[in-house]
């Protein structure tokens, strides 16, 4: 990208890899960053073909840094505005993922700095329309949490992340029944 903004684009295939579709714009969030982020963005459909995005930018200004939402209901041929689903410092590189459910509802789950502490967030919002639900925070606040990891199943919503307190590290995970179930 030139002047290296880091906007997140969509191309995609209909012959197994032969040829791409030209790129589509996700969303203009004009964040400059020298070297690499480490931070992408995160893709999942639902049963009506619909295409659901969640990442992290920082923004054209600080104000602007967070955890933002968009969908595409042409196979993602073009998308929504952004949503903000979280403000977050401009200053840290975060990781976020986005699941939908057999219900269609859209999970999302993101890592935050909150009185120097990584944390693990998560939000939920019906895959057709509406508000995301309040932010509920996951991680239990004594250790550091990171890199989240969403799963579902018939029933279940499975929350993976890893935690660290000094040398000491593991993965953690969470389950919750689905949302609507």
């Amino acid at each position: 990208e030139p002047d290296n903004v880091r906007n997140h684009v969509m191309i995609h295939s209909t012959d197994g890899g032969k040829t791409f579709s030209d790129s589509v714009l996700i969303s203009d969030d004009g964040w400059v960053a020298f070297g690499c982020p480490h931070a992408g963005i995160s893709i999942s459909a639902d049963s009506q073909d619909r295409i659901h995005v969640a990442w992290w930018t920082g923004g054209r200004i600080p104000d602007e840094a967070g955890i933002y939402y968009s969908y595409s209901e042409d196979k993602g041929q073009s998308f929504a505005p952004r949503q903000l689903i979280s403000k977050v410092p401009e200053d840290t590189i975060l990781h976020t993922r986005i699941i939908v459910d057999k219900n269609d509802t859209v999970y999302a789950t993101w890592e935050e700095v909150k009185e120097n502490r990584s944390l693990i967030f998560l939000a939920h919002r019906d895959a057709g329309k509406g508000d995301w639900s309040q932010i509920y925070q996951v991680s239990d606040g004594t250790r550091n949490a990171s890199y989240p990891m969403l799963a579902t199943d018939d029933e279940n919503l499975y929350i993976a992340f890893t935690e660290r307190k000094g040398e000491e590290a593991h993965v953690r995970l969470q389950t919750s029944a689905l949302v609507g179930d």
